[in-house]
């Protein structure tokens, strides 16, 4: 050790210091833990943010909940309607006793899908329901808001509940093909948490 620096070598050849107390010595590997954050910084974001995040994410969690987790999250999300994700997916993790970070995390994950499957749920209701006068274009409904916002809200909000009812005849299917593909994954991944032992303490004699 030379005044309080210690020279290390990353998987690149290059010197880099490393700022040790002083107390701190090279030798017997003790400075291995921190020449490894120094080398993969990787293993440092690993360690103190991704491996607590997945203990949060799923702690108690068999495989058989975190798959439910999965397809219901993404389900939830897809849900072509603003503003209700959240506490729909809070309610359905009350009731299926699910960990409801988790199934919040996957739901905002599928926002993506939810902008690009809004339009085609609506089309879907109006194609199932034969409902053709809700098939409006972009300039129509700009058309009708200029004239009548009171009554083009009430053509948009029906033509919603046509994409609402679509959901509802998809989401049961999608859901259990999600939890199906999704359930060995996590079996082969996940431990299944098991209880501990409890200790019994015999009076002595």
């Amino acid at each position: 050790m030379i005044n309080n620096e210690i020279y290390c070598y990353n998987h690149t050849d290059e010197k880099v210091y490393a700022l040790i107390k002083p107390s701190i010595y090279l030798g017997n590997n003790i400075l291995t833990k921190p020449i490894l954050y120094l080398r993969k910084p990787k293993y440092f974001i690993k360690r103190k943010l991704v491996n607590p995040l997945l203990a949060l994410l799923t702690a108690g969690i068999t495989p058989r909940k975190l798959a439910l987790t999965v397809a219901l999250g993404f389900v939830i999300g897809i849900f072509p309607f603003f503003g209700i994700a959240s506490l729909f997916c809070t309610l359905v993790g009350w009731r299926f006793k699910l960990n409801i970070p988790a199934l919040l995390l996957i739901c905002y994950l599928a926002g993506p899908f939810h902008l690009l499957l809004y339009l085609p749920f609506i089309q879907l209701g109006i194609w199932l329901f034969n409902a053709e006068v809700f098939r409006l274009s972009f300039d129509e409904i700009l058309k009708m808001m200029q004239s009548d916002w009171l009554a083009a809200l009430k053509k948009l909000w029906l033509a919603n509940l046509l994409g609402i009812i679509a959901w509802l005849l998809v989401s049961g299917p999608v859901t259990a093909i999600i939890y199906v593909l999704m359930l060995p994954i996590f079996r082969k991944f996940v431990r299944v948490p098991t209880p501990k032992a409890e200790t019994k303490i015999i009076p002595d004699a």
